[in-house]
């Protein structure tokens, strides 16, 4: 009866002259439950809305039945979805299948670049398999010849070895970019930041200022598309500047990107711009409770959204300027809001912080020599 049900419903609805997307998916999963002939282009059309909408269990579901109805040349998008929706639901070995099933199944470069960029995220960061996402990024860069698709792998490859620490993985890759000639604006963006990041973590800063003045005018001319372009190039800028013993500098100018915002809640640039501050002046003496107050607002601030991606290295300064203030129990609270937040990279990159902060901690319990 409940099948019967299910089928008279589904043909109700696909009956309509035009339905929205979330009507097809509860028609073609009306369809599923009563076991009756899907048309396989609707199914995963169904199968991806449902993904986008973060139903991922309905996604996996109709992408299962997708994939024994769909044409050929289109069966890889259904495994594409099941992948991506078994990831999100934590089952990473069956996305890790799902994957490489799409992968065999796509014919066109494209389509198989797709596949093998989210194939080597979900190793490298979900399944903190670093070397195997990628090798798969350098295997499908053997494997076409188109230069934007090679372009788009070679910028997934310094992300990648950004978030796995792997930094002169993201030198050599970045450099690679910047060499072509006739470089488009975005790709040319992301392998300058990812470039100025990795030359910061490795401390190669000899030619640092020169590169990042060249990528500026390419940061300026993409604010209409890319608001943060310019945010990213300056905070890692800033720190370059406190790295290179600037601290003056660096301080004055994080407080003039912060200038007349007060008076309003923090959000994440505001937190970011502040934590970076509290890294210039954890090298001065002055003013301990400012600092205190300033990690405390900035902790804040790196609790809302975070499109730079700041918050764990972020909440790590802010938890040293507590610690440093005897605020240990903020002081912990700040850092492990910050390292629920990172990857593997993350992880890596503030293991300094972690160790300096258990320091700190028992220190403060009365045990300095330990």
């Amino acid at each position: 009866e409940r099948r019967r049900v299910a089928s008279t419903m589904a043909t109700w609805m696909l009956a309509q002259p035009a339905i929205d997307d979330r009507d097809l998916v509860r028609a073609i999963s009306w369809q599923i439950a009563a076991r009756a002939p899907l048309a396989g282009d609707d199914a995963v059309c169904a199968a991806a809305v449902a993904l986008a909408d973060g139903d991922f269990e309905t996604a996996a579901d109709i992408a299962v039945a997708a994939a024994n109805v769909v044409a050929e040349a289109d069966r890889w998008r259904a495994g594409y979805v099941l992948a991506q929706a078994r990831r999100q639901l934590g089952d990473i070995a069956g996305a890790d299948v799902a994957f490489t099933d799409a992968a065999r199944w796509a014919t066109d470069d494209s389509d198989r670049v797709d596949v093998a960029i989210a194939h080597a995220h979900t190793l490298a960061i979900a399944d903190t398999r670093s070397a195997d996402g990628l090798g798969l990024l350098r295997s499908i860069a053997s494997e076409v010849s188109d230069s934007s698709l090679l372009r788009r792998v070679a910028i997934e490859r310094t992300f990648l070895s950004a978030v796995s620490g792997d930094f002169r993985e993201v030198i050599g890759a970045a450099e690679e970019l910047l060499a072509e000639p006739d470089l488009d604006d975005t790709t040319a963006l992301s392998a300058a930041n990812a470039l100025a990041f990795a030359r910061l973590m490795t401390l190669r800063l000899d030619r640092f200022d020169a590169d990042t003045e060249r990528w500026r005018p390419t940061a300026v001319r993409m604010e209409s598309t890319s608001p943060l372009a310019v945010e990213q190039l300056d905070l890692v800028t800033v720190i370059a500047r406190v790295a290179q013993g600037r601290i003056d500098e660096a301080i004055e100018r994080c407080r003039d990107r912060r200038t007349g915002r007060t008076d309003r809640s923090w959000g994440a640039g505001d937190g970011a711009w502040a934590a970076v501050e509290i890294f210039g002046r954890s090298f001065r003496t002055d003013d301990p409770e400012g600092l205190v107050d300033l990690a405390n607002r900035a902790a804040v601030g790196l609790g809302s959204v975070d499109p730079l991606g700041f918050r764990p290295v972020g909440s790590g300064l802010c938890a040293l300027a507590l610690a440093n203030g005897g605020k240990m129990a903020q002081a912990r609270e700040a850092f492990a809001a910050g390292a629920a937040a990172g990857g593997e990279g993350d992880r890596r990159s503030s293991s300094l912080i972690r160790a300096r902060l258990d320091a700190w901690g028992v220190a403060l319990d009365g045990d300095p020599r330990t």
